[in-house]
């Protein structure tokens, strides 16, 4: 038997490499939606964002990645984004209620609410324990008016989720609307039990001392909201609302100076502020 030439063993190894590197695609499209939903559970939302991208890559048709992805916009307050992947998501599965919970939030932050109601109803009626489509809807019937269907929902969110600070403030609002001022109260407790950071927790708590008769109480929490994040525009127009009930008319002014710098209408903010103390 012939020998077998060297130069022809050589190629044959170097083919067998090549088609083992061949076989080794990487990661698969559930590789990095796996990646992405731990990224995303630990708050990594930019990170999440692009494993999701990569997943997406790899099949344009992965509903599961579209309505994840959503999701994550949803977190970081861009509200179109939100509807293009649940629109997309929805066109693949049209019974996907989590997609029509995440449009339905995006439709309430651009305060299309007749949309959100609509995406919002569909959703429960899909999967009626889905916590975060209750605490949209809350968010739209309080934003509406609608305080005791608000404060339905809200509950019912809640109670799916004790630890969901967004749907506890929202709740706290609803009671302090319709006159529940002990529970409007808990509420407020119980968010910066929950989240000591919060600053709009203590924003909002300090509206509440204020028009309570608690201005003392009302400047501290107001103080605090403002330490925990500078940029709130919240605090400083609640606290100009303080100041100048008080007549503590420089610390006033320079409040509402700094909600203008944050983007508030100066002018509507004194007329608004002389309303409300009027009002008192």
């Amino acid at each position: 038997m012939p020998a077998r030439p060297i130069t022809a063993l050589l190629l044959t190894l170097v083919l067998a490499l090549l088609i083992a590197a061949c076989g080794d695609d990487g990661p698969s499209k559930e590789d990095h939606l796996a990646a992405a939903i731990e990224l995303q559970s630990a708050g990594q939302l930019e990170e999440a964002i692009l494993e999701y991208d990569q997943a997406i890559g790899l099949d344009l048709n992965y509903g599961e990645a579209y309505t994840n992805r959503g999701g994550v916009y949803l977190e970081l307050g861009r509200p179109q984004l939100v509807i293009d992947d649940s629109n997309k998501a929805i066109e693949l599965d049209p019974d996907n209620a989590v997609a029509y919970a995440n449009r339905g939030g995006a439709y309430a932050r651009n305060f299309q609410l007749e949309e959100a109601l609509v995406d919002l109803n569909k959703a429960i009626k899909l999967d009626p324990d889905i916590q975060a489509a209750y605490a949209n809807r809350g968010g739209v019937y309080a934003m509406s008016g609608e305080y005791e269907d608000a404060l339905v929902d809200l509950t019912r969110a809640v109670q799916m989720a004790p630890y969901h600070v967004a749907a506890i403030l929202n709740r706290a609002g609803v009671n302090y609307e319709l006159g529940n001022l002990q529970e409007s109260f808990q509420d407020y407790e119980d968010a910066i039990t929950l989240e000591p950071n919060n600053a709009n927790a203590f924003a909002s708590r300090g509206y509440f001392f204020w028009d309570q008769g608690q201005p003392e109480d009302a400047i501290l929490d107001l103080d605090e909201a403002i330490s925990i994040d500078p940029e709130l525009s919240l605090a400083y127009i609640n606290r100009a609302v303080v100041h100048c009930s008080l007549g503590n008319d420089a610390e006033c002014q320079a409040d509402i100076e700094k909600a203008g710098e944050l983007g508030i209408n100066t002018e509507e903010l004194e007329k608004s502020i002389a309303e409300l103390i009027a009002d008192r």
